[in-house]
């Protein structure tokens, strides 16, 4: 009859929520009392008055029981059976909000909820919650706030007297003691006689068994012991815990039938979300662990003497056969003290390694190390490992080339040549965010590759050798690359490699032999189609379709398929002005599933002493790199490189107009340069290969035909060890027990050794008389310098450090000496020269950066360059530095002139009238001295005496301005002194030890400066009244007059 009611009511309000499923309660007898009815461990004690919230709750506690808590559906279920037969659809639960969060009547907190609707929500105003029997369009039973004045019904909800849920966790406040004490917590009603056997089971084994006994004692402990002591106590960090219980009611009663059992509860450190995963390696998605202790970790006063020096901490560690596979955010980290387990986690970032090694899917662990520290519980404990499983697509790396005049190769395997001039999009990726561009120019009657430009997202790098130099900067200008994004550059003999690796796994590479340029596209292939179609930029490039389908690699820039290759390059073509060679790359938008994801701030390589840490996930494996430089910074700070012309250079690369070299011997020079030399032996042991060689020797004897040049072998040496290594560590069929087959790659030298030394394990060993890392460079030769660039160059100091001087030639040492000759302070001084040695470096095969040293402008600097330290260049650089505020310098003649108006004192250049900085009362005075004050100096020697360190005649050391010494013009210290003591108002200074500014009160000081007596042990400048300094222990003192 109930149900029917209620089904009318249902019907009535157009609701099609049946009842029939409801589970009736029962009495019970024996679980509840009289009057009280039994559901799922509760008992429930209905009242069909009409009270306000907190009448009802008052009601409900003198029967010792509270109003009846909704936390589950199941006892929403049960309470609404028991509200069946009351006149109203409402009635009060115990769920109430108080300070912006709900609170139950039992005191202790849920996350259960059952809103109708968010607008049933509680307020300020509305802040208890009824129930409904029907609630138009909401679930059964479904909440709604109300006033807590309103008037409802309701139902009062006290345990049963049976066992509810065994809890498993650990005893708070924490004992004064250096254990953990877990507890067994017992779920069955207080107040009521009852007798409870409690079973400990540490890892499946029965520890300890305990009966529990009386009114209002409901829980059963278990102490830990050490962790590295197995029997000192019942269980330590690492152990999986659990209790089991038998209750009877009564105090003599014997506990007898259905056993519960407690959760599992591991002691120690959970990895969350969990302890395996699986990713593609190249996905740039991290896996974010947290390790959480599952009891506290705190000090105290029995576990160490002094708490200040607690710690707890925890290595990361990758084994060293998988350490290229994953890089983590960091490789150790300390667990805080706190009472909550939860707030002592450490969060803990594992990186996907994007590699050139391709792969069927490697599984392995991210190990942790066992914690170290001096508290006795935790000492020695290891979290467990978390697994991972590269996806067995792991993403395919292919090589993309164009080379020399140039014979280019897609990344599906498409071989062709292609001889447009311009500016070209080489490779453009999926995602839209990473994009290369190549530049070639007319050679002969073919065109020949000489720059590219490499964007990742909003920055592009440069290297262009056009000018026959290798030039390379960043643009924007000054920009900051990428994170993960690296330059690196590798020089040496006549072979430059400039390598840019990008953020997503994929490496540019140009290679400049010479005049040949070799370019070079590592890329990894993404899945699914092309991102910025839709805005009409195909993606591809002369690099192809990169989709493992070689048969639709020719597709056109918007987006047609062609078979006429002349079509396919022309459509890739941009003009020169639109390109990173010319004009900064355009802001990239964020492009949905773009593998934009937020990656750590830094990452490391844990199994090296120190770790290894950068913001850096590539990793590729490439034995000719060895000894390369990173330039990330250099190139962010802005290229240094100043530009020559084009012209002069380029003259020099002219093709002979007709080749004197035939078929045979080219077929003879290029047939023992690829499959005779030692690089060639080697490489023929690469799998499949043998067919990329044979294309190699035909594209090498059209070249030498064509050119006449022989300089064609060391550029296809170049190609075959370029290729060579790449399809060697790429394809894993060349492995040997998992690794890159070092019989191959121990036989693959830079040039080959261009035939003047050995090949071992990678390395060139030179012939005698020979060096560099090729064996390219004659010990008995001095470096050349390029004579159509040697004429004066001038460097405005106005306007740049003029730190370092690029020069060109060739038959450069990676490290060598600059011999230069100075001559400064051309204008004002003697125009004495004076010889210095600094250190240069190779920064391309052509060029070399010699340091130049401060001088007093104008200066003159000439540059000599040499291998060993003594055998020069014959001939010299000039560079003449300057300041344009106020020197004119004429680099046609070399001399320099002050300009009108201005002054040229002590190195700083000054405009008329302007005061001196330290002496208000001097100017610069141009008809009187364009390189000295007119008038006098604002302080005046007063001598030099002895000082004592123990009693100072002046006691105030100022600063010390010894690193800061200009020998050549020991006036700026005193200067700079006189100025720092004029700021603190003192009239006396001194300056001791060549460089310390000393003062005093000026009472003290004009009393005691020279009561020790004169000195004679000073140093300064030629004008020996004006400007001296003391030695150790003396002391030259000034006055300001």
């Amino acid at each position: 009859m109930i149900t029917l009611l209620v089904l009318a009511g249902l019907c009535a309000f157009g609701s099609s929520h049946p009842l029939d499923d409801v589970n009736m309660l029962s009495t019970h007898a024996g679980k509840c009392e009289p009057g009280w009815t039994y559901g799922h461990k509760y008992c429930y004690s209905t009242s069909q008055q009409f009270v306000t919230w907190q009448q009802a709750q008052d009601t409900c506690v003198q029967s010792k029981s509270v109003l009846a808590v909704v936390k589950n559906d199941q006892q929403g279920n049960d309470v609404l059976e028991t509200q069946k037969t009351s006149g109203s659809f409402a009635y009060w639960i115990g769920v109430k909000y108080n300070n912006g969060q709900l609170e139950f009547t039992d005191g202790k907190p849920s996350t259960y909820t059952n809103w109708a609707k968010d607008k049933n929500k509680p307020t300020d105003q509305k802040r208890c919650v009824h129930a409904h029997k029907l609630l138009f369009g909401s679930p059964l039973a479904s909440w709604k706030a109300a006033s807590c004045d309103g008037k409802h019904p309701f139902t009062c909800q006290k345990r049963a007297l049976e066992l509810g849920d065994i809890l498993l966790t650990y005893k708070t406040p924490l004992p004064n003691n250096a254990g953990i004490t877990m507890v067994c917590d017992i779920d069955y009603p207080i107040g009521y006689e009852a007798n409870f056997d409690v079973e400990w089971y540490v890892n499946g084994a029965l520890v300890k068994t305990e009966r529990v006994k009386g009114k209002d004692v409901r829980e059963s402990y278990l102490k830990s012991g050490h962790s590295w002591d197995t029997n000192e106590n019942e269980f330590k960090a690492g152990d999986t815990l659990q209790c089991k219980v038998k209750a009877c009611f009564g105090s003599t009663c014997t506990p007898q039938g259905t056993q519960e059992s407690s959760n599992d509860y591991y002691v120690g450190m959970k990895v969350e979300p969990a302890n395996y995963f699986e990713l593609d390696e190249c996905s740039q998605k991290t896996i974010k662990l947290k390790l959480v202790p599952t009891v506290p970790i705190r000090c105290t006063n029995d576990a160490l003497t002094n708490c200040n020096d607690f710690e707890t901490e925890y290595g990361v560690l990758v084994p060293v056969q998988h350490d290229s596979r994953v890089v983590v955010s960091d490789c150790t980290a300390d667990f805080m003290q706190n009472e909550d387990a939860a707030a002592s986690a450490v969060d803990l970032e594992v990186v996907p390694v994007c590699d050139n090694v391709n792969g069927n899917g490697d599984e392995f662990q991210v190990i942790f190390g066992k914690i170290t520290t001096t508290h006795p519980f935790w000492k020695g404990y290891q979290p467990e490992p978390v697994t991972i499983k590269l996806t067995d697509k792991n993403t395919e790396i292919k090589q993309c080339y164009c080379n020399d005049d140039p014979h280019c190769k897609t990344l599906d395997g498409i071989a062709y040549d292609y001889h447009g001039v311009g500016t070209y999009v080489m490779y453009r990726n999926n995602r839209g965010n990473n994009e290369v561009q190549i530049k070639t120019y007319r050679c002969g009657g073919a065109s020949c590759t000489c720059a590219t430009a490499v964007r990742y997202d909003g920055v592009a790098v440069v290297m262009d050798a056009c000018s026959g130099a290798m030039n390379y900067f960043v643009r924007p200008n000054g920009a900051t690359l990428p994170k993960g994004m690296h330059v690196q550059r590798n020089c040496g003999g006549h072979n430059c490699r400039m390598m840019v690796i990008t953020p997503n796994g994929n490496k540019v590479t140009f290679n400049k032999n010479g005049r040949w340029h070799q370019l070079y596209v590592d890329a990894h292939m993404e899945p699914g189609k092309c991102k910025t179609e839709a805005a009409g930029k195909y993606c591809g490039g002369l690099c192809g379709k990169f989709n493992g389908n070689s048969g639709d690699d020719f597709y056109t820039s918007y987006g047609q398929k062609t078979s006429n290759l002349q079509t396919f390059g022309n459509s890739w073509r941009i003009n020169d002005g639109d390109s990173y060679f010319n004009k900064d790359p355009a802001p990239v938008p964020d492009i949905p599933d773009g593998g934009n994801h937020p990656l750590p701030e830094k990452t490391c390589k844990c199994y090296t002493n120190p770790p290894d840490c950068e913001y850096n996930f590539n990793d590729f494996y490439d034995p000719l790199n060895a000894g390369a430089e990173d330039i990330t910074e250099e190139l962010e700070k802005g290229n240094n490189v100043r530009r020559r012309s084009v012209s002069t250079l380029l003259a020099t690369y002219k093709r002979q107009t007709r080749s004197t070299i035939s078929h045979q011997e080219a077929t003879t020079l290029c047939d023992n340069a690829i499959f005779k030399s030692d690089v060639g032996k080697a490489c023929k042991a690469v799998k499949g290969f043998t067919t990329e060689m044979n294309k190699m020797k035909a594209n090498c004897i059209f070249d030498l035909k064509t050119s006449g040049e022989h300089s064609v072998i060391a550029s296809t040496v170049d190609l075959l060890i370029e290729g060579c290594q790449f399809e060697a560590i790429a394809e894993p069929s060349n492995r040997v027990n998992g690794k890159p087959p070092i019989q191959i790659l121990g036989n693959i030298c830079e040039g080959d050794c261009n035939g003047h030394g050995q090949c071992h394990n990678g390395k060139c060993t030179c012939d005698t008389g020979f060096t560099s890392q090729d064996c390219s460079i004659s010990l008995t030769e001095a470096p050349t310098l390029d004579k159509d660039t040697l004429g004066l160059t001038l460097c405005d100091k106005s306007n740049s450090t003029c730190e370092s001087e690029t020069i060109f030639g060739s038959g450069f040492l990676k490290d060598l000496t600059c011999h230069l000759t100075v001559e400064e302070n051309i204008i004002a001084g003697s125009g004495k020269k004076e010889s210095k040695t600094v250190s240069g470096h190779q920064t391309g095969v052509l060029q070399i950066k010699c340091q130049l040293p401060a001088v007093i402008t104008p200066a003159q600097i000439e540059i000599a360059v040499s291998n060993d330290g003594i055998l020069k260049s014959t001939n010299s650089a000039k560079v003449m530095i300057y300041n344009s505020q106020c020197q004119q310098c004429d680099v046609k003649t070399g001399k320099c002139i002050l300009k009108a108006n201005t002054c040229n004192i002590g190195g700083e250049c000054y405009n008329a009238d302007a005061k001196n900085p330290l002496n208000d009362k001097q100017k610069c005075k141009p008809n009187d001295s364009q390189t000295s004050w007119t008038e006098g100096s604002p302080f005046e020697l007063l001598g030099c005496f002895k000082d004592k360190k123990s009693d100072r005649a002046l006691s105030k050391l100022l600063k010390n301005l010894r690193p800061f010494i200009n020998w050549k013009n020991i006036s700026l210290t005193i200067k700079e002194c006189a100025k720092i003591a004029q700021a603190k108002n003192y009239k006396y200074f001194a300056i001791q030890y060549f460089g310390e500014c000393w003062s005093d009160d000026d009472v003290d000081a004009s009393k005691n400066y020279k009561k020790y007596g004169p000195s004679t042990e000073t140093w300064g400048n030629k004008d020996k009244t004006k400007y001296l300094v003391g030695k150790s222990h003396t002391n030259c003192v000034y006055k300001y007059t």
